[in-house]
């Protein structure tokens, strides 16, 4: 699918570094390497991070090529209101129905990277799927957004040279809910 160009000061720069990362399968973060990525439509939403640093924004695909999911997480209800996934997350592809895992916080992120302790703890109840509060169960797009703390090609902090694409701060997922057009915040976690 194609997607719209990024929004915003220093767009075309950033899809340049982004298509970058695509070429290269060994520069995307472990998390993201079992799906298509493009640059995503909603870029300007993750710009921005608390530590200025350089942020990614991807639209993902199934291998099979459809980009609708069904996303899975632990059930975050709030009364009838959906609330963000805060923990281990997956997706079904809507057409194919392949399950992939999007997101761990013990195998992923800084937190994980580093080995601390908090990132192996589950932060959530029973998994589920994510809900939008229009029109409830439907597939979406599913774009994510990594933070960094500094340009995750040239920083070598920790000692983690050739694997600063892995070190990302936070994670947050959008959709585009296919019923409503909505566009929905799926998850937001910290991961430093």
């Amino acid at each position: 699918m194609q997607q719209e160009s990024l929004a915003g000061a220093g767009a075309g720069a950033a899809v340049a570094d982004l298509r970058g990362d695509l070429r290269s399968t060994g520069r995307r973060p472990r998390c993201l390497r079992a799906f298509e990525l493009s640059p995503s439509a909603f870029g300007d939403i993750f710009v921005g991070g608390q530590w200025g640093g350089r942020d990614r924004a991807y639209h993902l695909a199934c291998a099979c090529g459809h980009d609708r999911f069904h996303v899975f997480g632990p059930a975050q209800q709030s009364g009838d209101r959906p609330r963000a996934f805060a923990g281990r997350l997956s997706v079904a592809c809507a057409a194919c129905q392949r399950v992939e895992g999007l997101f761990n916080p013990a195998v992923h992120g800084h937190d994980a990277e580093l080995g601390h302790l908090e990132a192996a703890i589950d932060r959530g109840g029973r998994s589920g799927a994510f809900v939008c509060g229009g029109c409830g169960v439907r597939p979406m797009t599913v774009d994510v957004g990594l933070e960094y703390a500094g340009d995750p090609r040239e920083d070598s902090s920790f000692g983690f040279a050739g694997n600063e694409h892995n070190v990302f701060t936070r994670f947050t997922v959008v959709g585009r809910c296919d019923g409503c057009s909505r566009l929905l915040r799926v998850a937001d976690i910290d991961c430093a």
